[in-house]
């Protein structure tokens, strides 16, 4: 007899009169007891940021972490004076391979392989403190003993048919909103962390990285192939507790769909030609209210089932270790709905989660014309106190011939395995030199935002060269030295993205890629650093120092948000700018008049599926901008501020810069070059060979970051000639 789906494990099991005890664990090590204690692991505002800190000292040099968790490069590592370090493991399977199954039979249990690569790390360094990569993945054997927790397609199978390369090959996957699963892998990591707390290596656990589903990064197992999934039972009846949570009465549920034959018993997921209708072909209005709904319930599923899972490590662990996971890209898929990855807000929401970890963009991470952006929001990850875990896997000069060596080719028509497209994607440079900029770069963008830092070594090797773990060392020092520091931000500039208007759209919506993904880019060439709040977090900030604000994908602008915009927006001279339909919407219906009731500018939609949206009639231009976009900017003078209307967000960095001088921002660096600034760090990376000027808003002292070499003191101005894809990291200070 198994467990219903309404009914938790422990609860059947004690109702079937079966008292709750750990299986059998059969283990190749020694498992005796420890008697020293875990070490407390939190988060606290240090220098400004939310940071990591254990037994209650700030930690701030970066983790290293690799799918080839061998002694030799861990040694390396510890060497360079890493002591947090990272590999794959599993509470019961990994989909992906990366660790051999844990979970073996129903009763039996196999932790050889955790202890295997945790003693690997302490042979390297005795004094190492482990982060393990927990995958949430689940046994074949499991999976065909449950058919009943499986996801359904909309086809009625369990495998995908033409699946993302990817995916794992040919097999099913279970539903996130089934009980059965959810409570038999949450007991599974329940035995691994209370196996560890029994073994030799529970003084070393530093914390615990949650990853899973698609890639290890949490997002859907659907995406990219030729079907919709979450057409399970489990996934039905989930979707419907949302809508009871949501509209509380049948009635409030059939005003909201404008449907007099719905109620909660009846209502069934959105067909795949709902779902990829857009309504009038750019987004969805209140008739299609059934699909923006399940597209919030879509995404909020993924943090919700996270949360269960952290909980479980909290509760497991005493409150001890610090626990988050991989999430948060709404930038990086362009907010694609299915991808679940537009409910940042809710994984923000959990007390049980510490810090988001987050890969680098893979959208244009190239040396020179490329640079590191956070793949969301990440000012509010800060305002929730919540660390963000940059997982920096740049490869370096010798990727090529590591690739070449393990099967990929030019010719290949598998993208995941095609030569030029995979060093692409990682940022492969051809020079020690130049790696050791882009090491520069990523940790510069990390120190900057903020953020904490771990370098992957993704296939294992990419770091091995004397020169490039000699920067890794010096790197690592300036990440320590910097606890002192002053952290926080001092941005004029701050961009505003909503989650919520993502399911206005249809899945790889033009509109939201011109919108989320395309502006990148841009946004860190702008000269001048730039803060990403989701419109929800506005409310917690304090906005008072910012000149220029972008709205980006606002479709939808609760009254709520109106009310907090005209509140702490709409004054002190501020600029706004508002991209495509921005405040289309509301809480329902949208409209032109919501339109012009949020920024001052009457919109008409057009039936061009390139400009999708203009101006009704010309507005009151100020010219503000001297590029190929001033024909597309308009702008109305408003009461103590000024309103900014731009039919897209992917302009050049040349125009952002533009609007943002005109807005009173502080320009540091004119020439479209990466530049990341905090209260004390400034990150250049160089886009062309060339003389470059730093200005500063007043006379400063200026250091060269990692070597402490005084650059110049009591100076507003510094020039420099750099080589294309240089980067440079420099301390600065005010002078009194």
């Amino acid at each position: 007899m198994e467990p219903r789906e309404d009914i938790s494990r422990r609860e059947f099991l004690r109702v079937m009169g079966i008292s709750f005890a750990a299986p059998v664990v059969k283990v190749s090590g020694k498992n005796k007891s420890s008697q020293t204690l875990w070490h407390k692991t939190g988060v606290e505002l240090v220098g400004g940021v939310p940071t990591f800190v254990c037994d209650g000292k700030p930690v701030l040099k970066p983790a290293f972490e690799t799918y080839v968790p061998t002694q030799y490069y861990f040694r390396q590592f510890a060497g360079a004076g890493t002591n947090i370090f990272g590999f794959s493991t599993n509470a019961a399977a990994c989909d992906y391979g990366h660790s051999k199954t844990t979970w073996i039979e129903a009763d039996t249990w196999d932790y050889s392989q955790f202890e295997e690569r945790a003693a690997a790390v302490l042979s390297a360094e005795p004094d190492a403190l482990l982060l393990p990569r927990v995958n949430l993945g689940t046994p074949r054997w499991w999976l065909q003993q449950h058919p009943e927790a499986l996801e359904l397609f909309d086809d009625g199978s369990t495998v995908p048919a033409g699946a993302n390369p990817t995916l794992p090959k040919g097999r099913a996957f279970p539903s996130l909103a089934s009980q059965t699963w959810r409570v038999a892998i949450g007991d599974a990591l329940r035995l691994l962390i209370q196996h560890t707390q029994k073994s030799r290596f529970r003084p070393h656990i530093f914390g615990w990285c949650l990853s899973g589903l698609h890639t290890e990064e949490f997002y859907h197992w659907a995406c990219n192939t030729e079907h919709f999934a979450g057409y399970s039972n489990s996934t039905v009846a989930a979707f419907r507790e949302w809508l009871r949570r949501k509209y509380r009465s049948a009635s409030i549920l059939r005003r909201a769909w404008r449907r007099d034959d719905v109620d909660f018993d009846s209502v069934c997921v959105p067909t795949p030609q709902e779902k990829r209708h857009s309504g009038d072909g750019l987004f969805r209005d209140s008739q299609h209210r059934n699909v923006v709904d399940f597209y919030l319930f879509w995404n909020e599923l993924i943090p919700e089932t996270i949360e269960y899972f952290a909980d479980i490590v909290k509760q497991a662990t005493g409150g001890h270790q610090v626990v988050g996971a991989f999430y948060g890209y709404m930038y990086e898929f362009a907010g694609d709905p299915e991808f679940g990855h537009n409910a940042l807000g809710r994984f923000l929401a959990s007390p049980h989660i510490d810090f988001l970890a987050v890969t680098a963009s893979y959208f244009n991470r190239r040396s020179g014309i490329g640079g590191d952006y956070a793949r969301s929001p990440c000012l509010s990850v800060s305002l929730h106190k919540k660390v963000w875990y940059h997982d920096n896997d740049t490869v370096s000069f010798l990727a090529r011939d590591k690739l070449k060596a393990a099967g990929y080719r030019d010719d290949n028509s598998d993208w995941t395995r095609n030569l030029s497209l995979q060093l692409d994607l990682l940022g492969y440079t051809d020079t020690a030199q130049k790696s050791k900029w882009m090491y520069r770069r990523g940790l510069g963008f990390a120190l900057c935002q903020g953020m904490f830092q771990a370098w992957f070594d993704l296939h294992g090797g990419y770091f091995d060269a004397p020169e490039l773990l000699s920067e890794i060392k010096a790197l690592n020092q300036l990440a320590v030295s910097t606890v002192s520091w002053d952290r926080s931000s001092i941005a004029e500039i701050l961009v505003v993205a909503d989650e919520n208007s993502c399911a206005r759209c249809c899945p790889r919506s033009p509109l939201l890629r011109e919108l989320l993904l395309e502006p990148q880019n841009q946004l860190i060439r702008i000269g001048a650093p730039v803060d990403h709040i989701l419109l929800d977090d506005l409310e917690l900030l304090e906005t008072k120092r910012y000149k220029f604000v972008v709205f980006l994908n606002c479709l939808q602008v609760t009254s709520r948000q109106r009310r907090i915009i005209t509140n702490k927006l709409k004054q002190d001279s501020k600029h706004l700018l508002w991209c495509s339909a921005a405040g289309w919407f509301s809480e329902d219906a949208g409209s032109d008049t919501l339109c012009r009731e949020l920024t001052g500018f009457e919109l008409v939609r057009t039936t061009d599926n390139r400009n999708p949206i203009r101006l009704q009639k010309d507005a009151v231009r100020k010219r503000l901008v001297d590029t190929d976009y001033v024909f597309d900017i308009d702008v109305l003078e408003q009461h103590g501020w000024l309103s900014v209307w731009s039919p897209t967000a992917a302009m050049s960095a040349c125009c952002y810069r533009q609007l943002a001088r005109a807005a009173g921002v502080h320009i540091f660096n004119e020439t479209d070059d990466v530049l990341y600034v905090n209260r004390s760090l400034i990150c250049l990376h160089a886009r062309s060979d060339g003389e470059r000027v730093l200005r500063f808003p007043t006379k400063i002292e200026l250091r060269d970051a990692l070597s402490n070499e005084l650059l110049a003191t009591t100076v507003s101005e510094w020039r420099q000639y750099f080589s294309v894809g240089e980067t440079r990291l420099f301390r600065w200070k005010t002078k009194s």
